[in-house]
């Protein structure tokens, strides 16, 4: 199999369009069933609100023609803060907690972003 075939196994075609599809009658069917037949569906009715969010929050990340993914233009030290606040929200950490780390890590961020800068411009220069 060709490696820049469109239809190789590294290479997956899916469309912005198709995953707005998806989305749309996902969240068609649970409101037509919360209208008509709320109380024997509930369980069709949160499976199709929560794919239909998956899929709204895929489609608003997926590319289109003027900008990159939306996942592409996230730093490590992004990542990382996410993480951490992922972790947090596991682990139960009370949220004064993780606001008071935030704020910490945020100050000395800024802090000490113009002494690195600093030492980058050096590096470069030398």
């Amino acid at each position: 199999m060709n490696p820049d075939d469109k239809q190789s196994p590294k290479h997956i075609p899916v469309s912005r369009m198709k995953i707005g599809i998806i989305t749309v009658i996902c969240w068609a069917c649970a409101l037509f069933l919360y209208l008509f037949y709320q109380d024997e569906a509930k369980m069709m009715i949160s499976g199709f609100t929560r794919v239909g969010l998956l899929m709204s929050a895929l489609w608003i990340a997926f590319p289109t023609y003027n900008r990159e993914a939306a996942w592409a233009g996230i730093s490590l030290k992004t990542a990382y803060a996410w993480g951490l606040i992922l972790l947090a929200i596991i682990l139960r950490v009370p949220f004064r907690f993780i606001a008071i780390g935030l704020v910490v890590w945020w100050g000395l961020h800024t802090i000490t972003k113009p002494f690195f800068d600093a030492l980058k411009s050096e590096e470069k220069n030398e």
